[in-house]
């Protein structure tokens, strides 16, 4: 263990990175008044034909800390103006024009606990989550690492001390490095748990805090300093590496393309706030005092109205994100037969329009049997592995039961507009025979092109992952 002062000293040498979120601490009322009534949303809807649903979840750089117009519980700090809504207001418009839903539970304070448990009086996040959602976002983390202490001993200019800094960058690193894989892809299952098949997960990253690469902290009277700037960028790489790192394991673990990663740091760049100056021109982040008062303190450090519409902008931009709705019409499941592992079981051919698709495999009959999708030439995921494999006591023939069970290979794949010639090939046989039985659903209607079992000759198919 680090003595005190080795400890401190091993800050000035350390690479860490960000996932900021300040706010009060769970539970926590903010400071000042109530905030004023706003318009509650409706009730969530069940999977509506036509219209784009979407969920905002996690913390208050979601709920929209620092944007104003607040309404819904005390403390929480949702805004009217956060980027969901913001989201909302870009597609409802030329050249869009998706009718659109939002609702807000992401709440000033959250922890990754607080969407499986409860914060305070409030009801656990994971309550909204249903079936009838076609986006979820989310931003969490930044609380679970004690980032407003952060903000308070290391940038504040009122609060900051070297004394109290020091720790806070080593307990966040520390979070980082150590915890916050874990917490993050337990939050990111359990809303895939409850959401539907269709629906995409998208975890907004945080931008950075500090815009200069220079500023720091000088320890005491020596001639030593805490390098803030460097270190503040550096956990937010890392937080960035660890949200990227999460995302993709789940994707490949369950063969499925629902969770996407959308990090923010480049998006605020040049916007952000300025501890070492007095003029932060330019910002899109809440400045302490200059823009909000002692009575607004957990607004600090936060993305202002602008900030808001600039992430909802990139989010609209981002071809991770679907912009329309995703549930119009899902045929029902459709049996295929295919034969022995390396040969071709199915060839469709898809018009995705500009909603994109999302197709769904499972097997059935005999557990393991597994398959590669192959799109447009490009490999994408192989279905998933399962413990047992073989015609052994287990055995279904429905796909509605196989396709929530963990003893049946199954995966999920996005695909984006246009035109798409879609190869499944077997990558197990389970039964040891040359032939067998499977099932495929699509939220688009598609064209079989063939569905007899034939020997595979793709060559050249290139890894990819996502859509």
């Amino acid at each position: 263990m680090l003595r005190p002062r080795r400890l401190l000293t091993a800050v000035l040498v350390l690479v860490v990175a960000t996932a900021i979120t300040i706010g009060p601490a769970t539970g926590q009322s903010e400071v000042g008044p109530p905030a004023p009534a706003g318009p509650e949303p409706d009730s969530p809807p069940e999977a509506a034909s036509g219209l784009l649903s979407i969920l905002v979840m996690g913390d208050s750089y979601s709920a929209g800390n620092g944007a104003g117009s607040y309404y819904g519980p005390r403390g929480c700090r949702r805004s009217a103006h956060n980027y969901g809504r913001e989201f909302e207001r870009i597609v409802e418009v030329a050249p869009y024009a998706q009718r659109s839903f939002v609702e807000v539970v992401a709440c000033s304070g959250a922890e990754t606990s607080s969407i499986g448990g409860w914060q305070g009086d409030r009801s656990p996040q994971i309550d909204a989550v249903n079936a009838g959602y076609d986006l979820i976002f989310l931003t969490i983390g930044g609380n679970d690492a004690n980032f407003a202490d952060i903000a308070k001993y290391c940038l504040v200019r009122a609060t900051r001390s070297y004394d109290q800094c020091g720790p806070r960058l080593i307990e966040a690193y520390d979070f980082i490095q150590n915890t916050y894989s874990g917490r993050l892809a337990y939050v990111l299952r359990l809303i895939r748990g409850r959401a539907d098949w269709r629906t995409r997960i998208v975890l907004v990253g945080y931008p950075f805090l500090e815009r200069s690469d220079d500023f720091r902290l000088r320890i005491g009277s020596t001639n030593q300093y805490i390098e803030v700037a460097q270190i503040l960028r550096d956990l937010g790489r890392r937080a960035n590496a660890v949200q990227r790192s999460v995302v993709n394991r789940l994707n490949d673990e369950a063969a499925t393309d629902t969770f996407a990663h959308v990090p923010m740091t480049s998006v605020f760049r040049g916007h952000e706030l300025m501890a070492g100056s007095w003029i932060d021109e330019g910002r899109w982040f809440v400045e302490p005092i200059a823009d909000a008062g002692l009575n607004a303190i957990d607004t600090w450090y936060h993305p202002n109205a602008t900030g808001h519409r600039q992430e909802a902008s990139a989010l609209v931009s981002s071809a991770l994100v679907p912009k329309y709705d995703l549930n119009e019409s899902t045929a029902p499941w459709q049996n295929f037969s295919f034969g022995e592992a390396g040969s071709r079981a199915l060839t469709m051919r898809m018009e995705v329009p500009r909603g994109g698709a999302v197709v769904q495999l499972v097997d059935a009959y005999c557990p393991g049997d597994r398959f590669t999708v192959v799109d447009n030439g490009t490999v994408r995921r192989t279905t998933t592995d399962v413990a047992n494999v073989g015609c052994g006591s287990l055995h279904t023939s429905d796909p509605n039961a196989a396709i929530g069970d963990a003893n049946w290979s199954r995966g999920t794949y996005f695909f984006g507009p246009g035109t798409h010639r879609v190869l499944v090939r077997v990558a197990r046989n389970a039964s040891g025979t040359t032939s067998g039985d499977a099932f495929f659903r699509s939220t688009r209607r598609v064209t079989i092109e063939s569905s007899s079992p034939i020997e595979d000759t793709t060559d050249g198919a290139q890894n990819h992952r996502g859509t």
